[in-house]
């Protein structure tokens, strides 16, 4: 009897035991469930709160559509009544309020207008003190509203331009080309220096290309027959042009690193730049000009004739409408062309 007693009591107290924490493990899922239960409360509440403010912002859309919807058909029936025109027949619902139809009785005796030649203003509707005769305007009335009364006139050197294209050449005005080289103080880019003599009256189409052959020289390339008017526009501006300039002067060559060279490798390297510098110029200037000034170019002996026909190939590329002009070889071009002596002819002009 001792032993049974001793172990029914040690069973009763493992059972306890288990029970408790059984509990206490049910206690804490149920602590998690209402936590989460709380959170999604939360949520909920939230969410009522917007959906209660989205209904109120509607509510007051919906007013403002019924207020605009009284201004539209207030705005249509003062049109209508204005119009003092018969309605009669079937009607189309248009921008502008009711359309009549081609077989309109009303209509009979006036030009049908498609509803697409009808201007559409929304500011008209919601102004009713607006014209409702402006409604029926066409695209075609409404745009000679504001098309302008005349083109302007064409600028004096515009008329200019457009008159040498039609005048009969003079025999004995001077032809060619040449370069007016200009002393810089510092460093210009083209746009500035075109910008400066317009501002000292110089027509700046007339000025072909802009080069500089030298640190401290900024070069033009003009037409003879405007080299007098550019001399006489500098002088009244008191600049000075500057004479005998020689862009094969090996002075000019900065570089450093033929500082310790020759004369005649420094001359050949300055030649060879200038050479380059003249080609760069037939590539972007006009394209009935490249042969003129490639011309005067071989005439100076800076390039070959070979040069300008690659120019004129690249101004007039095959398959293109313009006529490509045809460079005529004269015997000198054709000499330093076929020179197959020791010396090149960049060295025999330099000599």
């Amino acid at each position: 009897m001792g032993t049974s007693g001793t172990d029914a009591a040690h069973f009763n107290g493992a059972d306890l035991s288990h029970v408790v924490s059984e509990l206490i493990k049910s206690v804490q899922d149920l602590k998690g469930q209402v936590a989460a239960h709380d959170e999604l409360l939360s949520k909920m509440n939230r969410l009522e709160a917007e959906n209660n403010d989205l209904r109120a912002n509607m509510g007051k859309q919906n007013q403002e559509i019924l207020r605009l919807r009284g201004l539209l058909s207030a705005a249509d029936h003062a049109a209508s009544s204005n119009s003092g025109t018969a309605t009669a027949g079937p009607e189309l619902t248009g921008p502008t309020g009711p359309l009549k139809s081609r077989d309109s009785p009303a209509t009979k005796d006036t030009p049908y207008r498609h509803p697409k030649n009808t201007i559409f203003r929304s500011r008209d509707f919601l102004n009713l003190n607006s014209d409702p005769a402006r409604d029926d305007l066409s695209w075609v009335d409404v745009t000679r509203q504001y098309r302008p009364a005349s083109r302007p006139l064409p600028s004096a050197r515009k008329i200019a331009s457009a008159a040498r294209a039609f005048s009969q050449p003079d025999p004995s005005a001077a032809t060619g080309f040449q370069y007016i080289y200009l002393t810089r103080k510092r460093k210009f880019t083209r746009t500035e220096i075109r910008g400066n003599l317009r501002r000292l009256g110089v027509d700046p189409s007339r000025i072909l290309d802009i080069s500089f052959p030298a640190r401290s020289c900024v070069a033009l390339l003009v037409h003879n027959q405007y080299a007098p008017d550019l001399f006489k526009i500098l002088d009244s501006a008191k600049v000075v042009p500057l004479k005998d300039f020689d862009p094969l002067d090996p002075v000019h060559l900065a570089d450093p690193q033929f500082a310790k060279d020759s004369d005649s490798v420094r001359s050949s390297k300055l030649f060879n730049l200038h050479s380059d510098r003249c080609i760069g110029v037939l590539n972007h200037i006009r394209p009935h000009l490249v042969l003129a000034v490639g011309s005067m170019f071989v005439d100076q002996g800076w390039i070959v004739s070979e040069d300008v026909q690659k120019a004129l190939v690249a101004a007039f590329p095959p398959g293109s409408k313009t006529k490509r002009p045809r460079l005529a070889m004269d015997h000198r071009m054709k000499e330093a062309s076929d020179s197959s002596d020791d010396d090149s002819y960049e060295e025999k002009h330099l000599q």
